[in-house]
């Protein structure tokens, strides 16, 4: 007889302890913050040369009763030689690390043959688009798993809210704007169906297209960048500061950029 094991009935409990295991790593992420290593911060690297060979591990326990914590200890050509990489950028800390491995005399004599500062060697770019990567690996599993997922996309190659507010702060929009990115392509790559509407006279057709198909769907609906996101109530003092942006970007040189902006919202304009 197959034995049934009712998870459902926990469910609640499960929840509970989710919950609380994610406040916590909530808080000590808030509390902690993220522990870059060397390959992240990059750091100094010291060359040393002994008179006798030492263990790896005895040298490790040495530099930790000198106060050298963090420092990542490997053997580098002969048995005698010895790097060492620590943070900081400290150009006296060769002299005193071989100097505190002097005093703790094991494998003798002590001599630093270089310090160097080196880079991290994972670079910003690539630590910062670590999100990126995620991102298109959640592509690669709803395309895995062949999902329903209807993904609708409003590109207008704008960051839209980060413009209205700056406009609404008085302050005309700038760096904003970026080239065009086409979504559908990216969902293409990963073998995942795609539609790209372009035309609004398309609509409907092709969001009826996009939504029968019983895969996962990645809609790419271009609008347009100027199309403002407003809000459902409109303040006095944001009306002042789109006012003063606007008179800044005319006398800026920016009566073309004015206009467009007008003809793509006046569509938001209530009429009786």
């Amino acid at each position: 007889m197959k034995r049934v094991i009712n998870f459902m009935a926990v469910r609640n409990v499960a929840f509970v302890l989710t919950l609380l295991l994610t406040v916590a790593s909530l808080a000590s992420l808030a509390v902690k913050g993220l522990n870059f290593g060397l390959d992240f911060t990059g750091g100094t690297l010291v060359e040393l040369n002994y008179e006798n060979p030492v263990a790896l591990e005895q040298i490790r326990g040495q530099l930790v009763e000198g106060g050298f914590d963090g420092a990542l200890v490997q053997s580098f050509g002969a048995t005698t030689d010895v790097l060492i990489r620590m943070p900081g950028d400290d150009p006296q800390l060769g002299e005193r690390i071989a100097g505190s491995l002097r005093g703790q005399g094991a494998g003798g004599d002590v001599t630093v043959k270089r310090v160097e500062f080196v880079g991290p060697s994972v670079g910003e770019e690539l630590r910062d688009q670590g999100g990126l990567g995620m991102l298109l690996g959640e592509l690669l599993t709803v395309k895995l798993h062949q999902l329903p997922l209807k993904a609708v996309v409003f590109n207008n190659s704008s960051l839209g809210m980060v413009k209205l507010e700056m406009l609404v702060e008085g302050q005309p929009e700038f760096g904003t704007d970026h080239e065009e990115v086409n979504f559908a392509e990216i969902a293409a790559a990963a073998g995942i169906k795609s539609v790209r509407i372009t035309d609004p006279k398309k609509v409907r057709e092709q969001l009826a297209e996009a939504l029968a198909y019983p895969g996962p769907v990645l809609i790419d609906i271009v609008t347009d960048p100027n199309a403002l996101s407003i809000p459902p109530t409109i303040t006095w003092e944001q009306v002042m500061g789109f006012s003063k942006a606007a008179t800044r970007t005319v006398f800026g040189g920016g009566v073309g950029a004015m206009i467009d902006l007008a003809r793509s919202n006046i569509r938001n304009i209530p009429t009786p």
